[in-house]
């Protein structure tokens, strides 16, 4: 899932975003507004 949101939002470094190397269901949204708002 994660490496799914990652390809929508364009930015496959997002699955570290989470903090935890993992990312997680719950952390994916706030990665992609993150990757959105830096794009």
């Amino acid at each position: 899932m994660v490496e799914v949101a990652a390809e929508m939002a364009g930015d496959t470094r997002i699955e570290p975003v989470g903090g935890d190397g993992q990312g997680g269901i719950g952390t994916v949204p706030d990665a992609i507004e993150a990757a959105v708002d830096a794009a």
